[in-house]
């Protein structure tokens, strides 16, 4: 982990919880509508994002099931390419980890039953 960023890691902690409070709101990251039919308004763009999120969920844990559903609406709302893995196991989890680094993701989010091994 030689390459680790603390400003990546800044970002990440920054996105993770905006990209769970626009999967709350009614327009999420897009921008409203203007109502201007004569194309006046102009739409902001934000560029492409590719974000890990890497979870110590097992098989069939419902709670998981959500937090992935809510992270794939929000991703999808917020122009983020969601890169989602899981493994209850630590060691596995740090190859996902690992995995995430060598595919250059713009920011990763991760939860750790079992943070030392990591």
């Amino acid at each position: 982990m030689a390459n680790f960023s603390w400003r990546k890691a800044a970002l990440v902690a920054a996105v993770v919880p905006m990209m769970a409070l626009s999967a709350c709101s009614s327009t999420g990251g897009k921008p409203a509508d203007s109502g201007n039919a004569a194309g006046g308004g102009q739409a902001v763009s934000t560029p492409r994002m590719k974000v890990a999120l890497i979870t110590h969920a097992a098989a069939g844990d419902t709670f998981w099931d959500i937090v992935r559903k809510g992270a794939e609406e929000a991703s999808a709302k917020d122009n983020v390419d969601l890169l989602y893995t899981s493994d209850p196991e630590a060691g596995r989890q740090a190859q996902l980890v690992q995995q995430a680094i060598d595919q250059k993701v713009d920011g990763i989010a991760v939860t750790l039953a079992t943070p030392d091994a990591l």
